[in-house]
């Protein structure tokens, strides 16, 4: 398994996006870049309206992915159900 990620159905069309990961052994090869691709075009394909991110900002190279993918910040503190998140980002589709 090189990566994993998940969507959530929270209702209404919003999605949460979340457990993104690639194996260490496969970071640099642009892995990450497929996965939110591929994400965002099931988020299409199924009709949704909007999709956000719980992380943290400490993880500056997932940052910029999601930036670069079009997620805006809209939230930064502490988050109030994940100790160790203290970003929350989001993408209309």
């Amino acid at each position: 398994m090189v990566g994993v990620c998940a969507l959530f159905n929270n209702g209404d069309g919003v999605y949460e996006l979340a457990r993104m990961a690639v194996s260490p052994a496969h970071h640099g090869k642009a892995y990450s870049n497929l996965l939110m691709q591929h994400c965002l075009d099931k988020l299409k394909t199924i009709h949704a309206k909007k999709v956000y991110l719980v992380s943290n900002t400490k993880l500056t190279a997932a940052i910029h992915l999601y930036k670069k993918f079009g997620f805006q910040t809209v939230f930064e503190g502490p988050h109030p159900v994940y100790s160790r998140a203290n970003i929350v980002m989001e993408r209309a589709l």
